[in-house]
């Protein structure tokens, strides 16, 4: 047994050693807003990931559609810190529970394995955290509520006896039930917000006001329905997150042409290809604003 987790072990290390190499860092980095992280901080803003998915999986409330990525930069900071402390304890957990309680461990394990590509943050790209990570989690979750309730009621009835034991059990059906009856009428609101996409990125916004990829969505939404002001106010917020986005640019072009602002509009979808050359929906519109302008002129 210890001879297989020494092999085990060694080629552990002989990969990482050649991941180092090959990929100058245990974590390739990403270009956008994770390129001013390193291997080590990508690293450590693993456990706070691990520690928002588990209040999410305890609370689900406040639901959001898009998340913007919070990253820490050292480990000293709280956040990180307590994060850390707390990874390292559920590790432990279902390391001892491994050796005594099988059940609860793989109730555990039901949570987390399937929630580890959810925390390769370069491979996330904008989606960071994502509710939708938990939906297999979830099973493994409700598993293990099934288990400590089960637990409970055993222990109980033993030392307090079956009288108390059917007492216990009513009073959590009658938890169980609530429990039932209030996600059902937050999983009904939720579904209202999904009814469209300007409902959807309207709460969305409102919930991260600090997310480029809300602002824009919405604005998409409200220039539609000929808010072409109020769009315009949510692509300027944009900009003014990320002031590199070709999209960001090449939507306030479709605003500002709709208002009927053809030299703005000219300016930002030149904007947007000289930030993406590339973009075939930018280099488009910035010739149609151009022809316009030209025939105006003539």
């Amino acid at each position: 047994m210890i001879l297989r987790l020494i092999t085990f072990g060694a080629a552990g290390v002989v990969y990482l050693a050649l991941r180092f190499w090959t990929l100058k860092g245990v974590i390739p980095l990403k270009a956008g807003h994770l390129s001013d992280l390193s291997s080590f901080q990508l690293f450590i803003n693993v456990p706070p990931l691990v520690v928002k998915y588990i209040g999410k999986l305890l609370l689900p409330t406040s639901l959001n559609f898009d998340y913007v990525f919070d990253p820490v930069y050292s480990i000293s900071e709280p956040r990180a810190f307590i994060s850390a402390l707390i990874t390292i304890a559920l590790v432990i957990i279902i390391w001892r529970l491994a050796l005594r309680a099988k059940e609860f461990a793989f109730a555990l394990l039901l949570i987390f394995i399937p929630l580890l590509p959810a925390l390769y943050i370069p491979a996330l790209g904008l989606n960071t955290f994502t509710e939708r990570y938990l939906y297999l989690p979830s099973i493994g979750f409700a598993l293990l509520v099934v288990l400590i309730v089960n637990k409970v009621i055993v222990e109980f009835s033993r030392s307090k006896g079956y009288s108390f034991k059917y007492k216990l059990t009513a009073v959590i059906v009658i938890l169980s039930v609530l429990s039932v009856v209030i996600y059902s009428v937050a999983t009904v609101k939720r579904n209202k917000l999904w009814h469209s996409g300007y409902t959807l990125w309207g709460d969305t916004v409102v919930k991260s006001p600090a997310s480029r990829i809300a602002r824009n969505n919405y604005a998409i939404e409200l220039s539609k329905r000929g808010f072409q002001d109020e769009a315009l106010v949510h692509l300027q917020e944009a900009v003014l997150i990320d002031s590199d986005s070709a999209l960001t640019y090449n939507n306030l072009g479709i605003v500002y042409a709709k208002k009927g602002m053809l030299n703005e509009a000219l300016g930002a979808f030149k904007r947007a290809v000289e930030i993406s050359p590339n973009d075939a929906d930018a280099r488009r519109n910035y010739s149609r604003a151009l022809g316009l302008l030209k025939e105006g002129n003539r």
